[in-house]
């Protein structure tokens, strides 16, 4: 008899019956080529993945700053302008205001190191981090920015 050449292979030739589908997911328990429940959990050091995500948004900074020579300094001015305005806005908010005044980056994750700058300088500063997301897939911590 031949080995199982895959999940669905008994190796006698005769192929078991693929795992019903509700909506195009696999129902837990029943055989699948991806298991999500096999997936490795392991989450590097949280210091690692900070660093890795300032590089990351240093990265989109830059060629924000390439694309649109000026633009950290632009994105900051209408940022200060517009909380003088309201007091205190969300990042989301922020973010929409300066495209919508023209203030735009090839990522648009290029204003979250805008924000970290701003934020080391003393200009601006984190209120809360636990607002509802608009974007990023409904994850928590939406932050919301005021004065300093």
């Amino acid at each position: 008899m031949a080995a199982p050449s895959s999940p669905n292979d008994t190796g006698s030739g005769a192929r078991r019956n693929r795992p019903a589908s509700a909506g195009g997911q696999s129902i837990p328990g029943s055989p699948s080529v991806c298991n999500q429940y096999r997936l490795p959990l392991d989450a590097p050091p949280l210091a690692q993945a900070r660093a890795v995500g300032a590089s990351a948004g240093e990265m989109a900074r830059c060629r924000a700053e390439r694309a649109a020579p000026g633009f950290t300094e632009r994105a900051s001015e209408h940022i200060l302008a517009t909380l003088h305005r309201l007091g205190e806005a969300s990042g989301e908010y922020l973010t929409e205001s300066c495209i919508g005044a023209g203030i735009r980056a090839p990522d648009a994750r290029a204003f979250g190191s805008v924000f970290a700058s701003m934020s080391r300088a003393g200009l601006i500063r984190c209120l809360r981090s636990d607002l509802p997301r608009a974007r990023g897939h409904g994850t928590s911590g939406g932050k919301l920015w005021g004065l300093s």
